[in-house]
């Protein structure tokens, strides 16, 4: 098969469609990942810009929540409206955000631009791991999958350089503008290199799990937030926030446990092997997010070093 659309045949061979679609997906994930981290460095700088406190954490969260909200559905949607279309019209909402980020004259709007940044995001990596399967067949697929993976990796890796650089030597502003032209360079590739594939499978969509999920995300991350800083642990509305999160974990657990194709299957949690797993998996991104998030901030605000050293304290 020539063509950047997988099937049964034993090869693959790579030409000009193949390679561009190959890197399209290559970047556009690797740019999605970027995003993740590249603010972290340019907080103080944002935060100067847009003086706002309150929220400045929010520009970094706001980006995982947008994210968690999209990637319980977007692989369902890929099998009804087909996989390209879906993967353009995510990158087409990324980079909209992206633009809108960077011209955000408030510190709420930005954290809204980046909310819809990371729906945008968490699509573009869901999908391109669904059109990395389409274009190659199990035996050639792993090698690329590695590779597209090492890339997303070491992209989420620089990101705090990135954002340092950015920030000290033009605008923090271009952390976001600089998605703009590379995404439209990628939606080109994969109009000229994909073809579409559709699922003959029409899947059920679970709409009250993503709903509860996301809301629990949600509610977590506002007790999260503002415990302890803004908001005592003991206020009533921490506590008052904890009990609804609480409750919509049960109601979350309640869909799942019924849908006939739940977006959080319950056999995940089972087994003391994959409980274990998503608990490491869960630690390690808590640990490697907050030291992504914190260790700039402190340098910069209480050690006086620049954006640009920062980043580069956390680059591997």
């Amino acid at each position: 098969m020539n063509d950047a659309l997988g099937g049964d045949c034993a090869i693959v061979q790579l030409n000009s469609r193949t390679v561009a679609a190959l890197a399209a997906v290559s970047m556009v994930a690797m740019l999605s990942a970027l995003d993740q981290t590249v603010v972290s460095t340019a907080l103080p700088h944002i935060m100067s810009s847009l003086e706002g406190t309150t929220l400045l954490g929010w520009v970094f969260t706001g980006y995982f929540v947008g994210a968690t909200a999209t990637v319980a559905f977007v692989g369902k949607l890929a099998d009804v409206f087909g996989r390209r279309r879906v993967f353009l019209v995510s990158i087409g909402l990324f980079t909209a955000a992206s633009l809108l980020c960077g011209l955000a004259t408030s510190m709420p709007l930005l954290v809204l631009f980046r909310a819809f940044q990371g729906v945008g995001a968490g699509a573009i990596q869901t999908c391109s791991l669904i059109v990395m399967g389409d274009m190659f067949p199990p035996r050639q697929r792993g090698r690329w999958q590695v590779i597209n993976s090492i890339g997303y990796a070491s992209a989420s890796a620089i990101g705090p350089s990135v954002g340092g650089f950015l920030s000290d030597n033009v605008s923090w502003r271009w952390i976001f503008l600089v998605n703009v032209p590379l995404c439209a360079a990628t939606m080109a590739a994969l109009v000229y290199g994909l073809r579409d594939r559709t699922s003959d499978r029409r899947p059920r969509i679970d709409w009250p799990g993503g709903a509860w999920s996301t809301l629990l995300v949600v509610g977590v991350l506002l007790v999260l937030t503002f415990g302890g800083r803004e908001l005592a642990w003991t206020s009533p509305e921490i506590i008052g926030l904890s009990a609804v999160s609480a409750a919509l974990l049960l109601l979350l657990v309640r869909a799942e446990t019924s849908a006939p194709e739940p977006v959080i299957p319950m056999s995940l949690v089972r087994g003391n092997a994959r409980a274990l797993s998503l608990l490491g998996s869960f630690g390690n991104s808590l640990v490697w997010f907050c030291l992504i998030l914190l260790v700039p901030l402190r340098m910069q605000l209480v050690l006086g070093a620049s954006a640009t050293e920062a980043g580069a304290l956390l680059t591997p």
